[in-house]
């Protein structure tokens, strides 16, 4: 039986809930069921943990040819499955933009009874009953600086903390700049297809996004509503140009 030579690194793709990671997990998928594992959706670190072991075992994986672990509960520590050098990559969004197809994703999921979603985004939209308004939405507070608490949640310094979303507001932004630090790389999806194409190679794939969701574009929205987003998401606003600045100095252009 042919097998393929392992990666020198074992890469850990930490998928940023509306950041067009459905669109690059298909992407990186490719890479064969036999060496990549996806973690989603746990309340557990450890239970993230046990998910990938038993992937492994379900798709008989050596530890030495795990080659990718990627999704949403990606987080410092999995890459102690293997004893090969971790390489941690994510995409990241501009943060207002970011906002506004998170919302449009809920509104889709709340209106639609037979989406494995659909109860998560009724409750999310719903106050007293009524769905809330974009502005409404925005003023609620419940989808802000999102990208700081994923990220912070995940960091070195949360290592031991089991729980995922455990980060306080006030620790979110030194928390998420540390975990951005940890990334080798660091895509954006204003440059997804330049971005993908560069960690495809690392992963000796060809690259091949499917569409990708410009969601956002079809809300309209008021400079009020913005200038509101914007203030209420500025700890995702400095997290967005810290990532811009930590690219710059990794001189991938």
């Amino acid at each position: 039986m042919f097998f393929r030579k392992p990666l020198d690194n074992l890469f850990v793709f930490v998928h940023l809930p509306k950041c067009a990671g459905t669109s690059l997990l298909q992407t990186f998928s490719q890479i064969g069921r036999r060496r990549f594992a996806v973690v989603a959706e746990n309340d557990l670190k450890s239970q993230a943990f046990d998910s990938v072991i038993q992937q492994m075992a379900e798709h008989k994986i050596a530890a030495n040819r795990l080659d990718l672990i990627m999704g949403r509960d990606a987080y410092y520590g999995v890459q102690s499955i293997s004893n090969r050098e971790p390489y941690f990559f994510t995409f990241i969004r501009e943060p207002i933009e970011r906002f506004l197809s998170q919302y449009r994703y809920y509104t889709d999921c709340a209106s639609d009874p037979a989406h494995h979603a659909h109860e998560m985004a009724v409750q999310r939209l719903e106050q007293d009953g009524q769905r809330l308004s974009l502005h409404e939405f925005a003023e609620s507070g419940r989808g802000d600086n999102f990208l700081c608490k994923v990220l912070g949640s995940i960091a070195p310094s949360r290592k031991n903390h089991d729980y995922f979303w455990n980060v306080n507001e006030d620790e979110a932004l030194p928390a998420a700049k540390e975990m951005i630090q940890e990334m080798s790389f660091i895509g954006f999806v204003d440059d997804i297809e330049q971005d993908t194409a560069f960690i495809c190679k690392q992963l000796k794939l060809k690259p091949k996004l499917p569409k990708i969701n410009r969601s956002f574009a079809k809300l309209n929205i008021n400079e009020s509503t913005r200038q509101l987003i914007q203030h209420n998401n500025d700890l995702d606003i400095q997290l967005y140009e810290f990532a811009k600045n930590r690219r710059r100095e990794m001189q991938f252009e």
